[in-house]
């Protein structure tokens, strides 16, 4: 794998950081290349050096937190552990989670996340014999009422601790889910009873 040049992580990360600080000031749709490259204090034509549209940046940073979460998540001891360490990480005012959760469902870009949730999920479960579910069709309802689910959280801070949101996770999405269409992967369990 080819490293990277140290200026190249620096345009990216300033470009990221930009989409990340304008998502706080509006919406994601009226974000402009312009106030990107001015936010990050880049040139405009090195924005198209490194991203074809303000789409692949959201993507490259949701990546990345996909990344660190997953990572975080590495130190979880149960399932119920690493729902609470995702909640954790919304709660920190990590604004790339708002800027997801402002997308609508059918945009391009809100697609490309969900299909990357989407994996993380298949990394976790597999289809159950006796499913009445199809596996893809469950893991759409998971990522979308997910997705509900992280709406109502941004929104109700204040008012719902990390703990409680992975019960209610738990409790109305994944349990309900995976009666009908999936089980834990044998891999992902027993990471879990390695300690």
């Amino acid at each position: 794998m080819k490293k990277l040049d140290r200026r190249i992580i620096r345009t990216r990360l300033a470009l990221c950081n930009a989409l990340a600080s304008l998502s706080l000031e509006k919406s994601y749709d009226d974000i402009t290349i312009r106030e990107l490259t001015q936010r990050a204090m880049i040139g405009y034509a090195t924005f198209y050096r490194h991203y074809k549209s303000k789409d692949e940046v959201l993507l490259h940073v949701v990546k990345q937190e996909m990344c660190g979460l997953k990572a975080a998540m590495l130190h979880a001891k149960s399932p119920f552990d690493e729902s609470v360490i995702m909640y954790r990480r919304i709660r920190s005012g990590n604004c790339i989670y708002r800027l997801f959760a402002s997308l609508p469902l059918q945009s391009s870009t809100s697609q490309l996340i969900q299909n990357e949730l989407k994996l993380l999920a298949f990394e976790r479960y597999q289809e159950r014999e006796s499913a009445t579910v199809t596996l893809d069709v469950a893991m759409n309802h998971l990522v979308r009422s997910g997705h509900f689910l992280l709406r109502w959280y941004l929104d109700n801070l204040d008012q719902c601790s990390a703990e409680k949101m992975a019960e209610m996770y738990i409790g109305l999405i994944v349990r309900p889910v995976a009666h009908m269409a999936f089980v834990p992967r044998d891999e992902w369990l027993q990471r879990f009873s390695a300690d």
